[in-house]
């Protein structure tokens, strides 16, 4: 029994070290798992659920997520009025396309966001907002920070941030912003934001192509695995020769 689990370690440890890290690319060409509370694999309620969030849904000729917010959802508290769904993962960027609409250009208000959580005793939230004509990124210890930039209405936006060494890196577009990083090293979840608004009509949301690569092993764990495999190879040479001399 022992010499099969070296074995199987040995191969489940090959395959893991041969393989680089695959980008895990959510198109939802598919109907999205939701829940309630922390679920692995599902798209689970983060501050107020939305109303709608529902994949595949055609619309500019594709498949879709569409993200529906409800002004009947309309909170007394200004922290249950952003709602959306969070999903887990582990990464160091996260990316996403967006459709601005033209009916944004009007609302003088906060439509949506691309957020995610960083790691740590004391988690950052990396986030991309349109909010009031334009985009906004978030700095943890700072605060909002705008992002300069016409925009082109009924277009497709790609939203991505990254956390580069102390630094997070933000992309709009072609517009873009560095901000501290704060001791976060990688991403445990991303989340879809609609944002409820005294004044402001129901609205859809439509997002596609999510993003979020496997994080890099760190150069302690490579070690870690090396150090295994030569452990698995020795006990491997061991049962060879024991069988020889039987």
């Amino acid at each position: 029994m022992t010499i099969r689990l070296h074995m199987l370690g040995a191969v489940s440890a090959l395959t893991f070290f041969a393989s680089p890290a695959l980008s895990a690319v959510e198109m939802f060409d598919n109907a999205v798992t939701l829940s309630p509370t922390q679920a692995a694999g599902a798209w689970y309620t983060d501050r107020y659920a939305p109303n709608g969030f529902v994949s595949p849904v055609v619309f500019d000729g594709d498949n879709r997520l569409k993200q529906t917010i409800s002004s009947a959802d309309l909170q007394a508290s200004e922290f249950y009025n952003t709602q959306g769904r969070k999903y887990d993962v582990n990464t160091t960027s996260a990316s996403i396309q967006l459709y601005v609409p033209q009916a944004w250009s009007t609302t003088n208000a906060r439509m949506a966001s691309f957020w995610a959580t960083g790691n740590g005793s004391d988690p950052i939230y990396p986030i991309i907002e349109f909010n009031q004509g334009g985009f906004r990124v978030w700095d943890s210890g700072n605060g909002w920070v705008n992002l300069a930039g016409a925009v082109n209405y009924d277009s497709w936006y790609s939203l991505s941030f990254a956390i580069n060494g102390s630094n997070v890196d933000y992309k709009v577009g072609n517009l873009s912003a560095s901000v501290d990083a704060y001791g976060a090293t990688s991403l445990v979840n991303v989340m879809l934001q609609g944002h409820n608004t005294q004044g402001v009509a129901s609205y859809d949301i439509y997002w596609d192509n999510l993003s979020t690569p496997a994080a890099v092993p760190e150069p302690a764990t490579w070690a870690l695995m090396i150090g295994g495999l030569a452990l698995v190879g020795a006990s491997m040479r061991r049962r060879k020769t024991t069988v020889a001399f039987a």
